[in-house]
């Protein structure tokens, strides 16, 4: 994931920048410039689709419950809880920053939510205008009152597109 990341990130991170794994044992890593000074440190955290959906039933599918429904394949329905899928990002933020990080002593510390949910999360645009998310919009205005402390920056990350920033707001 680090690498796909760097490589989508050519407007972020410093050109020729390389990803080190971190000592312990999971997906998060620092990156590195050429000249081998720590650009920033990158914990991780995913997104996957019972983070805001239930597995139904024939019956419960049928029964009209949800008013948003993902077909993963025949007979095989997920019922979205709009609720959980607007606060998705907001409550991955929170999660991570419950763990209490250190701020580190050189470089910035950025939190990257990825997702491996084909249900798109992030932004998109639509007729040729960009549209922040409901995911997106709704974590920035509980960071707006909350704070993303200790992350410097928070990105929303689907490896079929480009991060988007979500904290900082950059104005466009």
């Amino acid at each position: 994931m680090a690498e796909r990341f760097i490589g989508d990130s050519d407007s972020i991170v410093p050109h020729g920048a390389t990803a080190r794994k971190l000592p312990e044992n999971d997906h998060d890593f620092k990156i590195v410039g050429e000249d081998e000074k720590l650009f920033a440190t990158v914990q991780l955290t995913e997104i996957v689709l019972r983070d805001y959906c239930t597995s139904l039933t024939i019956d419960q599918y049928h029964g009209g419950k949800f008013a948003n429904v993902i077909c993963l394949g025949p007979s095989t329905y997920l019922g979205v809880d709009d609720q959980a899928r607007k606060e998705v990002i907001r409550n991955k933020i929170a999660a991570k920053k419950a763990k209490a990080y250190a701020i580190p002593k050189h470089g910035e510390l950025w939190l990257v939510i990825w997702t491996v949910a084909g249900d798109p999360i992030g932004s998109y645009t639509s007729g040729g205008r960009h549209v922040v998310s409901v995911p997106v919009q709704s974590a920035r205005v509980w960071l707006a009152t909350e704070t993303a402390e200790p992350f410097n920056r928070v990105y929303y990350y689907s490896p079929d597109l480009r991060p988007e920033l979500v904290w900082p707001v950059v104005p466009e």
